[in-house]
């Protein structure tokens, strides 16, 4: 990171501003953008179940077919308000990245049976390398060096929820004084959220999640929560509410907490 610009630290945020996050959270759990009020073509509770199920069924059967295709991460990039993708100037390779895909999922499989398995280092090498699985690469350098990271992360978050995951977002990075380089940002970025993390845990932990999502059973609901995915989710939610990277519309804000 540049000298003299240390990163800003993930704040402790008040139960109000929590509150507010979790309103967001919900809010995309059923399809609605929080940003507008509006509804969405698919929910966080749909891309959960969705992915979730698909990489487990991966894993249960690796030669059967892959349910995650293009048109998943196409769904994915226009509901996570990513298509600014589409205009770089490195096509986005949707082919390599499946491939890689599942080539991370056979790894996390055989990580689970290892008795040290570092589930922190695991997770920044992964997401590193499927951002960089997603770009045609070429000769010519680009500012973030040819990675799609903030896409890497949210596919990762939804597939592999029990792993300490974060949506990396370049805007919050900006804001937070991160390096402009993604994939120099990242180790330090996932390493001051799990941090803040812990720092808001107390109020985070109050918190009520939703139902499960149709599809998934309970008790598979009840391990990604013990995981802490919603938590993970409202505190991403809460910083880019309080860095300015977004804001919640009025009918979010006016909606009264339980």
């Amino acid at each position: 990171m540049p000298r003299g610009r240390p990163h800003l630290r993930v704040p402790i945020f008040s139960q109000r501003h929590i509150n507010l996050a979790q309103r967001c959270a919900l809010a995309l759990w059923k399809g609605i953008d929080y940003e507008t009020g509006r509804k969405m073509q698919f929910s966080d509770s749909e891309f959960l179940a969705e992915y979730t199920l698909g990489f487990e069924a991966k894993r249960n059967a690796p030669r059967s077919r892959f349910q995650i295709n293009t048109y998943s991460l196409r769904r994915m990039i226009r509901v996570g308000k990513l298509k600014a993708m589409f205009r770089s100037t490195n096509p986005i390779d949707f082919s390599n990245g499946l491939l890689k895909l599942q080539a991370i999922i056979k790894e996390y499989d055989s990580k689970l049976n290892q008795k040290n398995f570092k589930k922190d280092k695991f997770t920044e090498k992964i997401v590193m390398k499927l951002g960089k699985s997603f770009v045609t690469q070429t000769r010519i350098p680009t500012i973030n060096g040819n990675y799609r990271l903030p896409f890497a992360t949210r596919i990762l978050m939804f597939g592999l929820p029990m792993l300490p995951l974060y949506n990396f977002s370049n805007g919050l990075a900006s804001k937070m004084h991160f390096q402009k380089r993604p994939q120099a940002a990242i180790p330090h970025f996932y390493s001051e959220l799990s941090k803040g993390l812990q720092r808001n845990m107390r109020r985070l932990s109050l918190l009520k999640p939703p139902s499960h999502p149709i599809g998934m059973r309970q008790a598979r609901w009840t391990k990604i929560i013990a995981h802490k995915w919603w938590q993970r989710r409202v505190l991403d939610i809460a910083l880019l509410l309080h860095f300015g990277v977004t804001s919640a519309s009025p009918k979010i804000r006016a909606i009264q907490p339980h």
